[in-house]
């Protein structure tokens, strides 16, 4: 296999292998709280079937070992001989995990030395599937395809020859299944009479295919049949049945069971399977069209104002509104592209609230809902794992030990919510559970104690702002260090990865009932409108997002809109009052100009106005991170209140503002009104 090749089926590998082991891990869950269930056992068999048959064709025989043990034990489970206990149920999760280990190896080139990772768990699965059968007559139960009448009239019919049945899963040939069969009926068909088919009609089927199967009567014999199979497909992926097999039944639930399966099975033919880097690079290129279509209109305003009115000009002028429009659906169709449901990520938190449940020894049961909100694929990647940091909080932080929930009226199981919907431009992601709640004063006095507040300045904090202290550096409340949390670190963490997204982390908690955490994020990261603004000949964007209003400040508004209260300027908008910052002092750019735009903005339900020199309009821009550039340590160190960069029209470079970034240094010296 060329190099090339290998790289793209390996590709193709991961990416399967990751949908395979959390259906696996999903089924697992579903057999651990309901029980023993046929059909969930059998998608799980199916899962780690196809597993085996790719690893085995790439040559990671690891994990294609250790899936063929499973799979014997998932077999015995389909068939009754053995009976769903914990010690197989806690195999499965500790198999799971080794195979997502694996998977891992393989992706970083390093699987060569894996085998003594599995060595043991193949003991154990070996162990079980060699113990006593649990049901002795289950193997014969399982299997027959016909009816009685059926059984009979193929008998009649094939008296002298040899009558098999021959099962076919093709789950893990993931392209021209229905061209297999083809190929296999037509060299089958030389060996014998094809008398039954399912589906039937099995020729004219196109598509996918992952089960057949067909009933024949022949002169040759299983050997001689299987070397024919063999032309197209692996061992693995048949089973010829004898008559003896049809006749006492043993292929009967099978049958059935692959005929509810095709059944059942999305035949849709309208969605393909494409590698996320090449629609990160088709965003890419959408991006820099966005960036020269804004030129094009800079262009045209230029051609307008000079008044050129030769055809060249008026050609010009004609093609780039149509320019506009194609860049605009363009851009909207790849955003659509981008974005996945916030479900992709929550099918994640039920192995992981199991397994905290019981290091813990609490009793967590997990709800979802708003599953199919929609995010930029960018941002769903990122919030991972704060939505983990702020779920293990809940359960060992948050939730009280059954004996203490049933002591104060609560049902011993605790509730802990993934909840996401839409808030005009934002998605909220809340995480809320109904435990002991977070209290205030406990708060304060750890603040106080740990010198992150003064006893005059606790008096004074309103309920939200004393909550917001458990996001301050190494806060907390906890009177022990675990190996899940209470080392001081994490919300802080939170807060700060939520904002690299231009997201707001917020807060809410009623001691005794719970506590509700909410993650405010942008739909999207890439290209939003902005509002252009020029301050001291350079160019600034707000994003439109953040802006409330824009106000023209002239002799004859000035003061009536800024006052000076305890020796700072504020704004009087809309009979409020709020804090005024003049961007050419929060960059310390020079001289203070006394007219100019007033910018009403605020996230989070703090305002804030800010004084620019001059407004350009509305744009369309495309964010560039400063990621490499700004921070500390980084070349041009910290500095507060720039989010990004984004390229003009004109080719030169704007900054981005991070109203959230000002207003937090604008609190260091004084409150902020709320809206």
């Amino acid at each position: 296999m060329a190099d090339m090749d290998f790289e793209k089926f390996k590709k193709l590998f991961l990416q399967e292998a990751d949908e395979q082991l959390e259906i696996m891990e999903k089924g697992v869950l579903q057999l651990e709280e309901n029980g023993e269930d046929r059909k969930v056992i059998d998608e799980i068999f199916r899962m780690a079937h196809s597993l085996k048959g790719s690893a085995g064709s790439m040559g990671y025989t690891a994990i294609a070992s250790l899936t063929h043990e499973m799979e014997n034990v998932l077999d015995k489970l389909r068939t009754g001989d053995k009976q769903l206990n914990d010690e197989i149920v806690d195999l499965l999760f500790i198999s799971i995990d080794t195979l997502k280990n694996l998977r891992q190896n393989v992706e970083k080139g390093s699987h060569e030395e894996d085998e003594g990772e599995i060595e043991h768990l193949l003991f154990q699965f070996r162990d079980i599937s060699a113990a006593s059968s649990d049901k002795k007559d289950s193997a014969v139960e399982k299997k027959m395809v016909l009816t009685t009448e059926e059984v009979q009239l193929f008998k009649d019919k094939f008296q002298e020859k040899n009558k098999f049945l021959i099962c076919f899963e093709l789950i893990h040939q993931q392209e021209m299944q229905s061209m297999l069969a083809f190929l296999i009926l037509n060299n089958l068909k030389d060996e014998g009479e094809i008398v039954k088919t399912l589906p039937d009609g099995l020729e004219d089927v196109e598509g996918d295919l992952p089960f057949f199967s067909l009933l024949m009567g022949t002169e040759k014999s299983p050997e001689e049949l299987g070397a024919v199979i063999q032309q197209s497909v692996e061992q693995d992926e048949f089973t010829i049945y004898s008559w003896e097999d049809i006749e006492q039944g043993a292929a009967r639930n099978f049958f059935q069971e692959m005929k509810e399966t095709f059944v059942r099975r999305d035949v849709s033919r309208d969605s393909i399977r494409v590698d996320i880097e090449k629609v990160d690079q088709l965003m890419k290129l959408v991006g820099e069209l966005v960036i020269d279509k804004e030129r094009l209109l800079e262009i045209s305003k230029n051609i307008k104002a000079e008044g050129r009115d030769n055809e060249d000009a008026q050609a010009l002028l004609e093609t780039i509104p149509h320019v506009d429009f194609i860049a605009t659906e363009l851009h909207e169709s790849v955003m659509d592209i981008r974005m996945y449901p916030v479900g992709s990520i929550f099918k994640r938190f039920p192995r992981l609230v199991r397994d905290i449940s019981r290091q813990t020894g609490k009793e967590v049961r997990l709800e979802f809902s708003g599953e199919d909100t929609e995010l930029d694929r960018t941002i769903l990647q990122e919030v991972f794992d704060p939505l983990v940091h702020l779920v293990r909080n809940a359960i060992d932080h948050g939730i009280e030990s059954p004996a203490e929930r049933e002591a104060q009226g609560k049902s011993a199981t605790a509730t802990v919510a993934l909840n996401a919907w839409q808030e005009e431009n934002n998605i909220v992601i809340e995480v809320k559970d109904d435990g002991a709640g977070i209290d205030p004063e406990k708060i304060k006095t750890r603040a106080i104690q740990r010198g992150l507040l003064t006893e005059k300045n606790a008096e004074e904090m309103d309920r939200e702002s004393i909550l917001d202290l458990i996001m301050e550096p190494g806060f907390s409340t906890s009177e022990t260090v675990s190996d899940l949390s209470g080392r001081g670190v994490g919300m802080d963490v939170v807060r700060t990865n939520i904002e690299k997204l231009d997201g707001e982390v917020e807060i809410a908690s009623e001691p005794e009932k719970g506590t509700s955490i909410s993650i405010v994020l942008p739909l999207t990261l890439a290209i939003v409108q902005a509002l252009m603004i020029v301050e001291k000949n350079a160019d600034y964007a707000i994003p439109l997002s953040a802006i409330f209003e824009t106000i023209a400040v002239g002799e004859n508004n000035k003061k009536e809109l800024i006052k000076t209260v305890k020796n700072r300027e504020v704004v009087i908008w809309r009979e409020q009052v709020i804090p005024l910052i003049r961007l050419s002092d929060f960059f310390n750019l020079g001289e203070l100009r006394e007219e100019g735009f007033l910018i009403i903005a605020g996230v989070k339900g703090k305002m804030v106005g800010i004084m620019v020199e001059d407004v350009r309009g509305e744009q369309e821009i495309v964010i560039k991170s400063l990621g490499d550039f700004l921070g500390k340590d980084k070349l041009f160190g910290e500095i507060p209140g720039i989010s990004g960069a984004t390229i003009k029209g004109n080719g030169e470079v704007a900054l981005i503002l991070d109203i959230q970034g000002m207003l937090r240094c604008f609190k260091k010296g004084g409150d902020l009104i709320e809206r």
